[in-house]
């Protein structure tokens, strides 16, 4: 079951206005909105993050309950300047997730990294429409997540 199938922004907007937490985050100093929603909402999913855009400056950000509390604000993030920028373009967005990388906690950076691979690849699997740009990004993550894991290794005596 997926209940946001074929609803318009403004139908999902009323919805999580009605029935979900909303939470305002400040990061890089943008001030943005996201609903925390139910993993059951979306059954094609075990976590979930997804933006939409309507006329001018509405949008609905959506992240699922089960995506870390931590983390959750850098996924919104992702999404938010997505939106606010109206870009479609792979290299862009790719430095868009570059610059969210950037304000990820080291002690965060490792988890971050996996469970974003983990979600674009679900969505590779689920979504033609985007699978270009999906595994642009998920191929630049992977590579950042291999090189984070071996300056883990090499520096762990350092790190720790």
């Amino acid at each position: 079951m997926n209940s946001f199938a074929n609803k318009s922004v403004y139908e999902i907007i009323e919805l999580c206005d009605s029935n979900f937490s909303k939470k305002v985050s400040l990061n890089m100093g943008l001030k943005f909105h996201y609903y925390v929603v139910p993993q059951e909402l979306d059954s094609d999913w075990k976590k979930f993050v997804f933006g939409l855009s309507g006329n001018g400056s509405t949008y609905a950000i959506i992240i699922c309950e089960s995506i870390p509390l931590n983390m959750q604000k850098y996924f919104a993030l992702t999404e938010y300047l997505a939106l606010a920028l109206d870009i479609n373009d792979k290299d862009l967005l790719l430095e868009i997730e570059k610059m969210v990388l950037s304000q990820v906690p080291e002690v965060l950076l490792m988890s971050y990294l996996e469970l974003k691979v983990s979600i674009l690849s679900r969505k590779i699997e689920l979504s033609k429409e985007t699978k270009d740009l999906d595994e642009h990004i998920a191929n630049y993550l992977k590579k950042s997540l291999k090189n984070y894991t071996e300056y883990r290794m090499i520096f762990r005596e350092y790190l720790e």
